[in-house]
This record gives structure tokens, sequence and C-alpha cells, in this order.
């Protein structure tokens, strides 16, 4: 939904007055982009995003003004209540990203809940927005295991800047503003973490984002430095209730009170992680086409196009992406010489019924991999949707992609492809803290050192989404299909199928933490299904199934939680089906260059074994 052909804020569309302005439904929904709008005087809730956990909402260039409702009046992220802490479902809510936009002069009306945003555990990113004079409530605010992304963003005249609640998550702060934010006496000039009843500060020493018909952008030099103290106690806007302001075609299951006692997880704890979920990624991309794979499926399996397209396509695309900006690929060269001269903002699409051997790029280096440094890029299979169906394979090489480079690379998009064969692993994602990348209807099949594995230096790294991605026998001594060594991971709809060697995914490291929904494991030979290190972290484990694993771990057929000092938990998978759509069923009809039996089954020579007597908890 576009203001003017552009999506631009100059072109004066507005929504004006009423109790709602935008309400995304329960339904899953993905790609919803809106942009160039003001938001005025609504008297409930402007946008409620209450669509189901796997969908995805983008406004960006847009103003919200004079808002008001009992909480959340401009944004609330949502999907339910039920079950919180218990043993049912987690609460998770869906995926919405704010960027270039203006929250001023709203206010919550009764609860002092959220001035601007709540995001009820969701996933939300923010980024080059500006949070002024807002009443009653903190701007920002999450809780319910939501995570927060927060870059270049002002906050200026509130209450505070963005309180984290208790078992709410903050993936990354970097390069934000804040001051005079001090209304409810926290001295805070950043992110308050309440379980730590601790200040994260904000690092920038000026406001940098500008935004048409925003305030200045810069304070007085000589403004006051501001000490911070510990508050003597709780905070008055603990969520105390449900929202009044929910339409009225809410489904009666939604329980009517909030619980009465938050959820016990801290961020970046001290000691072992508990079973309970506790960090999650976060980071965020507008993808063009659904999250899930084409539920009509190729019949010879994917190096031949199926005879129907994909059953849905995307109605809407950025404004900042033009169909015709370039020709698609056909070379491997010739592309990834385009996509590492790139600056940024640009769609790289490779033509329908392609088949890419990777070389290197540049005869100074020896991976085969593109590296990826550069923001708002696209790498896309066919005419622009990115889907499975146009056939487009990268076949070899030592490496296929690296997500890389000195700054923040956010809203990375790849999307339809076949990545296969690759000597060593298919997909580095090794962008800085506070990178963002989002893989879709990928199918990674043959790669001898594993699918995908996410690393950084500085043991503070990026988030990646996988969406409707297909793991299917691949190779690897740790993580045969994910391998998480510092990072965040947010796996949603995907099938890990006959991967050997290591667990499918295995989370380490005291930075990585994961969030796994609706996926399922199905025929894989390893230690397990899924591990995650004593000092890595389990955000929320949903829907998710496995069926004729031959693992070392038989005992748990789900996710193993290590810990330093006692017996290994594990969160058995609950689903009784696969809610995952495999993006083929039938192996190929020609063999791989390389075939997994090929290679020396690493479990049976004691490589990368892993040896638990389990405290098994069902959840």
């Amino acid at each position: 939904i576009l203001c003017g052909w552009d999506g631009a804020l100059q072109n004066n569309c507005a929504f004006v007055g009423g109790k709602s302005h935008i309400y995304l439904t329960q339904t899953n929904m993905t790609d919803f982009f809106m942009s160039g709008f003001t938001f005025t005087g609504a008297s409930e809730t402007s946008i409620s995003a209450w669509a189901s956990p796997l969908s995805n909402a983008h406004f960006t260039d847009c103003v919200w003004k004079d808002n008001s409702a009992s909480s959340a009046p401009a944004i609330n992220v949502w999907f339910t209540y039920d079950y919180v802490g218990g043993e049912e479902v987690d609460p998770i809510a869906m995926m919405v990203k704010v960027s270039n936009s203006l929250f001023v002069d709203n206010a919550s009306r009764d609860i002092e809940r959220g001035s601007a945003i709540l995001n009820e555990g969701g996933v939300l990113i923010i980024e080059n927005s500006i949070f002024t004079d807002n009443r009653n409530g903190w701007p920002v605010e999450v809780a319910l295991f939501g995570t927060l992304e927060l870059t270049g963003s002002c906050f200026m005249n509130n209450p505070g800047p963005v309180y984290m609640f208790e078992g709410a998550v903050l993936i990354s702060n970097s390069d934000n503003y804040g001051s005079n934010n001090n209304g409810d006496g926290y001295f805070c000039e950043g992110v308050y973490i309440d379980v730590d009843m601790e200040c994260v500060e904000f690092d920038a020493t000026f406001c940098a984002v500008s935004i048409a018909s925003a305030p200045p952008t810069s304070m007085p030099s000589d403004a006051p430095s501001l000490e911070y103290r510990y508050p003597t106690q709780s905070p008055s806007l603990i969520p105390s209730s449900t929202p009044s302001v929910y339409p009225s075609n809410t489904p009666s299951a939604n329980p009517t009170p909030m619980p009465s006692v938050s959820p016990t997880i801290s961020f970046q704890p001290s000691h072992v992680p508990t079973m309970s979920p506790t960090r999650a990624p976060l980071p965020f991309g507008v993808t063009r086409s659904p999250t899930i794979a084409p539920t009509e499926e190729p019949s010879i399996g994917p190096t031949n196009a199926p005879s129907k397209p994909p059953t849905v396509k995307p109605t809407t695309q950025s404004p900042t992406i033009s169909p015709t900006a370039k020709p698609c690929f056909t070379d491997w060269l010739t592309l990834g010489t385009a996509i590492e001269a790139s600056q940024g903002n640009e769609a790289f699409v490779v033509c329908a019924n392609t088949r890419l051997s990777p070389i290197p790029i540049s005869s100074s280096r020896d991976t085969t991999g593109i590296i990826i440094s550069a923001s708002d890029l696209e790498v896309v299979c066919g005419d622009y949707d990115g889907a499975i169906t146009g056939d487009c394979v990268i076949d070899g090489g030592n490496t296929h992609l690296i997500i890389s480079g000195d700054k923040e690379v956010t809203g990375i998009l790849v999307a339809g492809f076949v990545l296969e064969n690759a000597m060593g692993t298919s997909v580095e994602a090794f962008g800085k803290v506070g990178s963002s990348a989002v893989f879709r209807d990928i199918l990674w099949r043959y790669n001898k050192g594993g699918a995908v594995k996410m690393y950084h230096e500085n043991n503070k790294a990026m988030l990646a989404v996988f969406n409707g991605c297909h793991f299917y026998s691949n190779e690897a001594s740790a993580g045969s299909g994910l391998f998480v060594e510092v990072g965040y991971a947010d796996v949603r709809g995907c099938t890990f199928e006959a991967n050997e060697g290591g667990w499918p995914i295995e989370v380490v490291g005291s930075s990585s933490s994961l969030r796994l929904q609706e996926s399922c494991f199905i025929g894989n030979n390893g230690g397990g299904l899924v591990y995650i290190d004593w000092m890595s972290q389990l955000i929320t484990e949903t829907n998710n199934f496995a069926v004729d694993n031959n693992i070392d771990a038989p005992q748990c057929k789900g996710v193993v939680v290590d810990d330093q000092f006692v017996s290994p938990e594990c969160r058995e998978f609950r689903s009784t089906t696969c809610r995952s759509e495999p993006l083929f069923t039938l192996p190929p009809s020609s063999s791989p260059s390389m075939k997994p039996s090929d290679v020396e089954d690493e479990t049976k020579s004691g490589s990368n074994c892993h040896f638990f007597f389990f405290s098994t908890q069902v959840v």
C-alpha cells in the first residue's frame, strides 16, 4: 500500500480519526508493505499487528501523531495470551519492521503501557526512526518473549526510551540517541532491562535521523549529562490486563486477563540457561512470496521446473526496487562482480532455468563464494518473485554466498535457489552484530561442509531468518543443516531431512540463540536433532515434528538444552504432524557429484559425539 507511485511521505496521504486505522488479521499474512502515510487521531490502536506468527509486515516513511489508546496507540504486535508460561503454546507473534518513521505526541490513556509501540511476543525491528514527546508509557516496550533490534533511532522528551519486560530479548542496540527521557524517574537514556535492573545506554552522541516533518535532528551541545540510577521499586507500567482495544471479532479463545506472573527468563544469564525460551534473533526482512513453500510440488525433483507456478504470488513490492532495473543473470562471474560492486538497494535476478558453477570472483582469493557486504540487496530466482519453481541452481565450488563486511549489513533477501554440492559450507553468514538476512524457499542439498554457518569474530553476530527452506542430505561434523557458532537464528516452516554427521541444528556460544517453529526433522542421521549449548539460548520452540531419525540421542525427539552443571534437559517436539512443506518429495533423477555415503560417517568414528542422560520435560 503506497502513498503515490513512489510511496513518499511528501505525497500527503493520511488516515485521520476513527478508532483504528489498520488491522492485520489472524491468518498467515506475508509481505505486507506500507509506505508514505500519516496516521493521526486514532482513539484506539492505530495499527493492530495481530496476524499469526509466520506473518510479517514493513512500515516505512510513515508518521504516527496524536493517536491515543489504553495502550500502544501507534502499533501493537500481539497474537495470543493463551498458555503464557504453560505447556501448550509459546506466546509468539508476527514480525514487524518500522523504518524511517516518526512517532510524536502519542499517548496511552489508562494503564501507562507503550506510548507508541507495544510488542507482545513478536519480532520487532526499528531502524532510523524518531520517537519524541510521547506520553504515559515508554514509547517502545517489549514483553512476552518478544524481541527487539534497534538501530540508528532517536528518543527525545519521552517518559523513558525503551523498556524490556522480563522474558523479552534485546537483539541489538546500535547507533541510537536519547535525551530528556526521564519522566518516569529511571534516568536511563537507553534500553532498560527489567530482569537485570540494568540500563543498556545508547551510544550515539547526537540524532542523525532526518525525516520529513520531523523535529530538529540534533540536541544542544551543552545538554546536561545524565547519571543512571537503579530504580528503588518495580516500574508501574507492567502489563496488568488484556488491552481493551482488541476488536470484537478477536477469537473467543483469547483469555481476558494477563498472567499474574511474568516469564522468568533473563537476558544473557550468568548461569546455564533453562528449558524455557530465553532469547531469539530477530532480524527481519520483507519477502515477496510465501514464507512457506508452494503447495504444488515438482513431480521430478528440483532440477526441472514444475508444470504449475506457485499458488501464491506477491501483489506488491517495495518502491525502492524497479522490475526493469537490470536484466537477469546467467553467469556466475558476472553476477558476483555486480553484487560485490553494489552500494546497496538493488535487486539481482538470476534467470529462470539457470545452472551456475561457482568460481572465485577475484583471482586474489581462493573462495568461490560471492561476498555480500551492502544493505538492502535481493538475490532472487526468476521474475523478481524468487520462487523455487524458477529452477535456479548453484552447483559446486567450495562456498556459495558469504555475508560479511566492516559495517552492519541489513535487508538481505536470498530466495528461490537450489544450493548444492559445495565442498565446504554453502552459506557463511558472518555479518557483524546488527546485520540481518532472510533466506526464503532455499533448497540446500549435498553440501559437504553443511548448509549454513553463522559466526563473527567479536562473539556478537547477525540475525538470519529461514522461511520455508529445505535442508536435504548435507554433511558436517557439527550442524549439518544449520550451525550457529555465533548468531541469532529464526527458523520458520523448514524441513531438515536426511542430513548426516552432526545434529541438523547446533547452537553454541554465549551470543547465540534460536527461535524454532513449525519445522520438521525427517530421516536425519547423527547425534540428535537440535542441540543448544549451555552458553546459548532457546527463545521458543513451537509446533515442530520429528519422525524416522537415526540419532545417537534417541531419548530426546526434540531440543537438547545442555547444562554446565547438571544433566541436559530435553524439550520434546509436541506436534503430531509435519506442518512444513518440503520443496521436493522425491530424490533428484540424477545422482549428485558426491553422494553422502562417499564420506565416512563421523558419528561412527566418535567425532563430535554427545552422550547424555536426560531429565525429560514434555511441553
